[in-house]
């Protein structure tokens, strides 16, 4: 299984326009996109649906 993933660290994430932002992407498989965060302070990650209506 092969799959493509895109890393990033940051400081001062706005977490709720980084979603909307990547939301108006244009996915090739929108029910496949996730975003895996974990906030500075905490101990795991988490995981966000991009399109949960899509699955």
């Amino acid at each position: 299984m092969e799959c493509s993933v895109l890393l990033g660290a940051y400081n001062h994430l706005h977490l709720k326009s980084l979603v909307e932002f990547m939301r108006g992407m244009v996915w090739e498989a929108p029910e496949d996109v996730q975003l895996i965060i974990r906030k500075q302070w905490e101990s795991k990650f988490r995981i966000i649906d991009l399109f949960p209506e899509e699955q």
